[in-house]
C-alpha cells in the first residue's frame, strides 16, 4: 500500500515556498517568470503547465478545504479580517493558488521522469475520491464533479510521490562519521572587545598575547589536576562551558580540536580567530543524537536535490494561470459547505486498510 505522509507534502511545499521566494515563486510567478492569463484555457481549466492541466472544480475543493479549516479554527468571523491590506479570502485564495501550480509543476516532473501511479495507487485514489463524497454527507459541491475531486486525490497522491522516488536513494553517501554528535566542555578567553554599536575590537598583539599566557596558566592548572568544571565556572567568557554539536556547527578551530578527541581527553590551547580554547571531550560519539543528526542530514539532502530538479523545470517550464475563473470563485458561494477533511480523508482510508 502506499505510504502517503500528509505532514511530509505540506512540509515539502513548504520548504519550496521558503527555499524559492529568492526565485519568485510566490503569488502570480514561478520561478520569476509571470503567469501569463491566457486565452487558450477554457473557462474550467484553472492551470495549465506545458501539457498538465487542473480544472477549475479541482481547485474549488482544495479553496473550500482551507475555508472550512480557517472557519473551523478561527470561526466565521474571520471573513471580517484583512492580513497586509488583503481581505481573508483574497489572502487563502492567493495560498491555494500558489499550492495548486506548486503541486502541478511536481505532476509534470513525475510524467517526465516515467513517475507514474501503480494500478494500486489508481485505486487508492478512487477510494479517497469514494470516502471524500461520503463525508460530504449529501452536500453538493457547486462546481465541482466526481472527476474533479479524483483529479486532485490523483494529484496530491501523484505530487508525493515523486517526490519519495528521485529522492530515495539520495543522502546515502552520509556516514555514521559525518553524522556524528559529540559532547564538550569548554575554557574560553576572547580577544576582543565590542565597540559602542556593538562591533568587534581586537585586542592589541600584547594583549593577545597576555591573554593566551593566562590561557597557558589554566592549563597547567588542568594538568596539575584542578576540576575543569570549577576553572571553567571561574575563567571562560562564553555563555556556555558544555556543548553537544555535530560537523558544521561550530567555529572551525574549535569544531577541528573537539573531533580530534577521544572521550576523556584534554585539548591544549586552542587559538581561534577571536580567543583561545581548552576542550574536554565528555563523550566522543552520542548514539541517540547522531541517529537523530543523520535523520536531519538525510531530509536537508534530499530538499536540496529536489529543489534542484525543481528549479531546474522551472527555468523552461511553460505555466498558465486562468486569473479570470479564479476571481470569478466567491467564497460566499459555498458558505453552507464544510469540509476540511480533504487531507483527513488519507489517513482514515489509510487507518482502516
Amino acid at each position: 500500500m502506499l505510504n502517503i505522509n500528509i505532514k511530509r507534502i505540506a512540509g515539502i511545499l513548504t520548504v519550496m515556498t521558503v527555499a524559492l521566494a529568492a526565485t519568485g515563486l510566490q503569488g502570480c510567478s514561478i520561478g520569476g517568470k509571470n503567469i501569463a492569463i491566457s486565452g487558450s484555457l477554457g473557462k474550467n481549466e484553472l492551470i495549465k503547465v506545458n501539457s498538465g492541466k487542473i480544472s477549475k472544480g479541482e481547485g474549488i475543493v482544495y479553496l473550500i478545504n482551507e475555508k472550512s479549516d480557517y472557519e473551523q479554527t478561527y470561526g466565521a468571523e474571520i471573513w471580517d479580517k484583512t492580513i497586509e491590506g488583503d481581505s481573508m479570502e483574497e489572502y487563502i485564495k492567493d495560498n491555494v493558488k500558489d499550492e495548486l501550480s506548486k503541486r502541478k509543476v511536481l505532476c509534470i516532473i513525475a510524467g517526465n521522469n516515467g513517475i507514474e501511479l501503480s494500478g494500486e495507487e489508481e485505486e487508492l485514489v478512487k477510494t479517497y475520491a469514494a470516502k471524500y463524497k461520503e463525508m460530504l454527507n449529501g452536500t453538493t459541491i457547486k462546481g465541482v464533479s466526481d472527476e474533479d475531486i479524483e483529479a486532485a486525490y490523483k494529484d496530491y497522491v501523484l505530487s508525493m510521490k515523486v517526490y519519495n522516488e528521485l529522492t530515495k536513494d539520495k543522502g546515502e553517501e552520509i556516514s555514521d562519521i559525518d553524522a556524528k554528535v559529540i559532547d564538550v566542555k569548554s575554557i574560553y578567553l576572547k580577544t576582543y572587545t565590542l565597540d559602542s554599536e556593538g562591533n568587534k575590537v581586537y585586542y592589541t598583539t600584547e594583549e593577545i598575547e597576555n591573554t593566551k599566557n593566562q590561557m597557558n596558566d589554566i592549563l597547567n592548572r588542568l594538568n596539575g589536576g584542578e576540576d575543569f568544571d570549577a576553572l571553567a565556572a571561574e575563567f571562560t567568557q562564553a555563555d556556555s562551558i558544555e556543548y553537544v554539536f555535530g560537523k558544521g556547527e561550530m567555529v572551525e578551530a574549535f569544531e577541528t580540536a573537539a573531533f580530534n578527541l577521544k572521550t576523556g581527553e584534554m585539548s591544549g590551547v586552542v587559538t581561534g580567530d577571536d580567543g583561545f580554547y581548552i576542550i574536554k571531550c565528555i563523550s566522543d560519539y552520542m548514539e541517540s543524537e547522531t541517529v537523530a543528526n543523520k535523520e536531519r542530514l538525510l531530509k536537508e539532502s534530499k530538499e536540496e536535490y529536489f529543489i534542484s530538479i525543481y528549479n531546474e523545470f522551472i527555468e523552461t517550464a511553460s505555466v498558465r494561470f486562468n486569473d479570470e475563473a479564479w476571481d470569478k470563485i466567491e467564497l460566499k458561494d459555498y458558505s453552507n459547505v464544510n469540509a476540511d477533511f480533504f487531507y483527513e480523508v488519507v489517513d482514515l482510508v489509510n487507518t482502516q486498510q
